[in-house]
């Protein structure tokens, strides 16, 4: 049996997006350290998009941090000393095989479907460059080579570098198209673990109130755009389970705040009328309904803080959460 575990970066946007929000600090610190410890990633982009040169810099960061991954990280029981001690789940060097995939979504908006081969050749090739780079600088799989000969000169061989350069796949995840080609492609790299990081029975290891905020979160992102989801911190007000008299059916009643630092991001995750907050309401609360297998209800409430530290002084505030599951 195997078990894959999804990472979900915030997201690696580009230097000049990120500058503009005030973000470039927290996102790409963020997704590169999420990219340090694992044992595959997967480079998702946008073939609907322009590939112009702010985005192949972006790409090129992310592919070079994903081509020196240096693995998971396990943790294990010293039963003679007693103590916690951890290990990287690094390949075995006799494995050679490429450390991440370049996944082009939205193919099936693209036209015409030639664009895509040019796109599969551009970002293919600059993953192959990547990787060259990466094993003559800071080599990630060392092979035994004369030192007297030209490949401890020039680099690894041609063949292994063959094995070490990254796929490419094309799907639309709205469609479901090509979905299953990438998850057969990651079942055929996992690797032995001395026990399984998440319980068989379980999908994630979150808490109920972590599913609430992944839940809200996503809304967030699927009804605003661009930058604007990555300025939203999420305050939970009330997070409080009922079962009335009369009924005995549970009941989950759900505040949290949405905390934005300018007027127009509060305008905007607002809407028109409060629409748009009440449409990431009602998302929110049809899919909580169905994580938590009964009646949720669920109050958004948008708040404007002049500064990051006026936020985190409310956060703290206001973290204490009513929790009764």
């Amino acid at each position: 049996q195997k078990q894959l575990v999804f990472v979900d970066t915030p997201g690696f946007m580009r230097y000049t997006s990120a500058k503009k929000e005030g973000l470039t600090r927290d996102l790409r610190i963020s997704a590169e350290k999420e990219m340090e410890d694992v044992d595959y990633t997967l480079v998702v982009i946008d073939a609907a998009r322009r590939l112009d040169d702010e985005m192949k810099e972006a790409l090129v960061t992310l592919m070079l941090r994903a081509a020196a991954s240096r693995g998971r990280i396990e943790a294990s029981v010293d039963e003679d000393e007693g103590v916690v001690k951890t290990t990287r789940n690094a390949s075995k060097k006799e494995v050679v095989r490429e450390k991440f995939a370049v996944v082009l979504n939205k193919v099936d908006i693209v036209e015409p479907k030639e664009k895509l081969l040019d796109i599969a050749t551009i970002v293919g090739e600059m993953g192959d460059e990547c990787v060259r780079y990466i094993e003559r600088e800071c080599p990630t799989y060392e092979e035994e080579r004369d030192v007297e000969s030209d490949n401890a000169l020039t680099g690894p061989d041609p063949e292994v570098l063959e094995q070490m350069y990254p796929p490419v796949f094309y799907i639309s995840a709205l469609k479901d198209d090509g979905v299953d080609d990438v998850l057969n492609h990651l079942l055929s790299r996992t690797t032995p673990c001395s026990d399984w990081p998440v319980p068989a029975n379980e999908a994630a290891l979150m808490s109920p109130l972590e599913r609430v905020e992944e839940v809200i979160r996503e809304k967030i992102y699927r009804c605003l755009h661009r930058e604007v989801p990555h300025q939203v911190r999420q305050v939970n007000r009330m997070f409080r389970t009922v079962a009335p008299e009369d009924t005995g059916d549970k009941i989950i009643h759900i505040d949290q705040d949405l905390v934005v630092r300018t007027e127009s991001h509060r305008r905007l995750v607002t809407g028109r009328g409060g629409m748009t907050l009440r449409r990431i309401e009602a998302d929110a609360e049809k899919d909580l309904k169905q994580v938590f297998a009964c009646e949720v209800q669920l109050n958004l409430h948008v708040k404007f803080s002049k500064s990051r530290h006026d936020r985190d002084i409310d956060s703290e505030r206001s973290g204490v959460v009513q929790q009764a599951l």
